[in-house]
């Protein structure tokens, strides 16, 4: 090749790299955004899903027994971001959740006074989910 044609090719070619560069920067900006947007609405959700799995324990705690160790996993992740913790119905269910722990706990130890408890603070861990869902709930007329 001639130098001038090599010259040429070349700026060409550093061309098309800085705009494929613009073009990856701007695609990684725009699902970062769209990431950090999609997760202002997680808290909620997951609080909701926690909700529906402990509804599923209840009414089959044999059945769906691991159900109640994944509401109180998704209810705590979901208390850990803002959005949730604003919401009084979220603290409620973390109560609820907490509070089947409790009643789980003492139906074993009436079949086996040695049986372990699942945690030493669930009945306080309960009493201030409901004290701050109570607190966040205002009435509707």
């Amino acid at each position: 090749m001639y130098p001038s044609l090599k010259k040429q090719f070349l700026s060409k070619q550093f061309k098309r790299v800085r705009t494929m560069k613009k073009m990856l920067f701007a695609l990684a900006g725009f699902f970062l955004t769209a990431g950090a947007l999609q997760a202002q609405d997680e808290g909620a959700k997951l609080a909701k899903n926690a909700g529906k799995d402990l509804t599923m324990y209840i009414i089959d705690p044999s059945g769906n027994a691991a159900k109640l160790e994944d509401a109180r996993q998704k209810i705590d992740q979901a208390l850990k971001q803002a959005d949730a913790q604003a919401i009084a119905s979220a603290w409620i269910i973390k109560g609820d959740v907490y509070i089947k722990f409790i009643e789980r706990d003492a139906a074993r130890r009436m079949i086996d006074p040695k049986a372990m408890s699942t945690g030493e603070n669930m009945p306080l861990e309960a009493f201030l989910a409901y004290k701050k869902g109570f607190a966040l709930a205002t009435k509707k007329y």
